[in-house]
């Protein structure tokens, strides 16, 4: 054998003369071989200007003094190439590339590729460099995992449930949404504008799988404020719904005297107007004020001994919210409050006008009578508080007796029996009228106080009062000098109420 087996060196034969020019091929062969770099691997003929010791892979194809060298190794040696057909497995490092590649199967192929495994690295760099918090790092447009033949499962395994399994979703290294267990064991959602406050779009429970949407449409809460102050959206809402009723008016009060003169009943408070709006809470910059009407005060019932017309119930007060602030100029709301009662006089005393809302004006007590019964409550508005009844009255022809107080309106028909506020029943013959029932539910309202009844020997009735968020109060009841008129009934009080939801 002259030449050796892998990579074709020379040997020195026994009494051979010039022994040099064989091992100086020998060391040219070598420094073409060992630890081996090209240029490139994509030409099919040689460069114009080759540089001594130039190494390239002959492409496919060579034309030229390559021709018949595809695949070979041509080295630059002494202003001549050189071709070396290489054997299986020897490696070339392709510096155009950035590539090392192997010989396999009669064709240089990416070396990597044929890498079986890769056990115990530390860290592992695609196109970037790991760290010791990234020990995998990969740079590319896309990266795919595919089957090996039927499923596919990615796991990301965490030590406890307080750590973190999550899939982080970044811009510029800033994070923006996160998808997992997030310091917990509840699958959630949480997203960022600025990498730093994170809010959680949901979380699913890992004991009975529900969902929880803390900034969904599936939340909402309603606030009934009774008094005045300031209020602020809760954090989650989007939109905040605004109901306003305003106070019932104050029924008035009977009137009284002898039997020479008609002596009216005192007229229904009107109800309380309502007000809705809807506002996107970008328009709540600010706390915002809330005003809560007062009832109306029903008119005094005239002394014993004291024979005159009766007084006037009072106006309930305007509920109104105003925003982001609680001065006059920033009302965005309001809803005023119903008209008190008039007082009973010779004549049929006229209900309190309900008050005007959003909506028109609400329903009007109920007129107090000259010659007999009160009249009811008026019903004409079917969604909003109960005014009150009128009160009874006493004709010159009433010897005895007397007669029954007119029944409030109920408060707030719509939605059935159980979000209907009863209203309170006129009352018999000298007997008060009834209270009017407040509201069932949140958005509900109150109903009418009932009429007070009227009677020639004896203390004539009062008005009842109206029902708490709006109720008209009814009016009082006539009587003889001697014994003095009923008074009229106390209108409710409005209410405010906000239902905050997340679109």
């Amino acid at each position: 054998m002259s030449d050796s087996p892998h990579l074709g060196l020379g040997y020195l034969a026994p009494s051979q003369a010039q022994k040099h020019v064989t091992v100086n091929e020998a060391f040219r062969r070598l420094d073409a071989l060992v630890q081996c770099g090209v240029l490139d691997r994509t030409r099919t003929e040689p460069p114009a200007v080759p540089a001594e010791g130039d190494r390239h892979i002959v492409a496919a194809g060579a034309t030229g003094l390559w021709a018949g060298r595809d695949g070979r190794i041509a080295a630059r040696l002494d202003g001549v190439w050189a071709f070396i057909a290489p054997k299986p497995g020897w490696l070339a490092y392709v510096a155009a590339e950035n590539a090392l590649l192997a010989f396999v199967g009669g064709a240089w192929v990416g070396a990597a590729g044929l890498i079986a495994a890769l056990d115990g690295l530390s860290t592992l760099g695609v196109n970037a460099t790991a760290d010791a918090a990234n020990r995998l790092a990969v740079a590319a447009d896309a990266a795919l995992f595919t089957h090996d033949g039927d499923d596919m499962r990615l796991k990301l395994n965490k030590a406890a449930a307080g750590d973190v399994a999550s899939l982080l979703l970044q811009t510029g290294f800033s994070g923006r949404a996160e998808l997992g267990l997030i310091g917990a064991d509840r699958f959630a959602l949480k997203v960022s504008g600025d990498g730093a406050v994170w809010k959680t779009v949901f979380e699913a429970s890992p004991e009975d799988g529900r969902l929880s949407f803390p900034l969904s449409p599936q939340r909402a809460q309603v606030d009934v404020l009774t008094a005045g102050g300031t209020w602020s959206p809760p954090s989650w809402a989007s939109r905040c719904r605004v109901l306003l009723i305003g106070g019932g008016g104050g029924g008035g009060s009977g009137a009284c005297g002898e039997s020479t003169y008609i002596r009216g009943g005192g007229g229904g408070g009107g109800a309380g107007g309502l007000a809705l709006e809807e506002f996107p809470v970008t328009d709540l910059t600010a706390p915002c004020g809330v005003a809560i009407g007062v009832g109306g005060v029903g008119g005094a019932g005239l002394a014993p001994g004291s024979p005159g017309v009766g007084a006037a119930g009072g106006a309930g007060g305007a509920t109104s919210f105003s925003l982001n602030g609680t001065e006059p100029e920033n009302v965005a709301l309001s809803a005023p409050g119903g008209s008190g009662g008039v007082g009973g006089s010779t004549s049929n005393a006229a209900g309190g006008a309900g008050g005007a809302g959003a909506f028109g004006a609400s329903n009007g007590g109920g007129a107090g009578s000259s010659t007999g019964a009160g009249a009811a409550g008026s019903v004409f508005f079917a969604s909003g508080p109960g005014s009150g009844g009128g009160g009874a009255g006493l004709s010159t022809a009433t010897a005895s007796g007397g007669f029954a107080g007119g029944g409030g309106s109920a408060g707030y028909a719509m939605g059935g029996a159980l979000r209907l506020a009863p209203a309170g029943a006129g009352g018999a013959a000298g007997a008060h009228g009834e209270d009017g029932a407040g509201r069932r539910w949140a958005r509900g309202a109150g109903g009418g106080g009932g009429g007070g009844g009227s009677i020639t020997s004896g203390s004539p009735g009062a008005g009842g009062a109206g029902g708490e968020s709006g109720g008209g109060g009814g009016g009082g009841g006539a009587g003889r000098a001697a014994y003095g008129s009923g008074s009229g009934g106390l209108g409710g009080a409005g209410v405010c109420v906000i239902v905050s939801v997340a679109l």
